[in-house]
């Protein structure tokens, strides 16, 4: 017997509504979304573009929001590494969870969206910054609305 592991180990698993996710695992994701989010909506109430007009202030907290977005999608990023594929292999056989299962594969497909569309305003054409500042902005800000739908849809609604 290893004292790491005792014979009763496989009753500390986390339960079957977080299907490989730990609870520091889905308050980490939380803030850094809510994170993610708010220094998408600063940079956006700050706008981007520069002019003479503009309050040195404004600029910096632009620049600063910038860095914090940049800073947080990185940290989401390995987030997601760590937990995400576990969780889709753990939830891809699952019957009964079908709502669920599409909205997670919709909330992966729209995450996927908005990640390209933000590596398309980081090293794209500036003359396409306009489109992907929209293809960019909307789906990012519905995204935590179909996350939080799927995380919590067969918790409370799928039984």
């Amino acid at each position: 017997m290893n004292r790491r592991h005792p014979p009763h180990h496989g009753a500390h698993r986390p339960p079957r509504w977080r299907a490989g996710w730990s609870r520091r695992g889905i308050g980490a994701l939380v803030v850094l979304l809510l994170g993610l989010w708010l220094s998408g909506m600063a940079l956006w109430a700050w706008g981007g573009e520069w002019s003479p007009d503009t309050p040195p202030w404004q600029n910096q907290a632009h620049r600063a929001a910038q860095v914090l977005h940049g800073v947080l999608v990185w940290a989401v990023c390995a987030l997601a590494g760590r937990w995400l594929g576990p969780h889709a292999l753990q939830m891809w056989g699952r019957k009964g969870a079908r709502v669920a299962w599409w909205l997670g594969l919709l909330t992966a497909a729209l995450g996927a969206w908005v990640a390209l569309a933000g590596l398309g305003l980081l090293y794209g054409p500036a003359d396409w910054r306009e489109a992907l500042v929209a293809l960019h902005w909307w789906p990012g800000l519905l995204w935590p609305l179909l996350a939080l739908g799927h995380g919590l849809y067969h918790r409370w609604l799928g039984r």
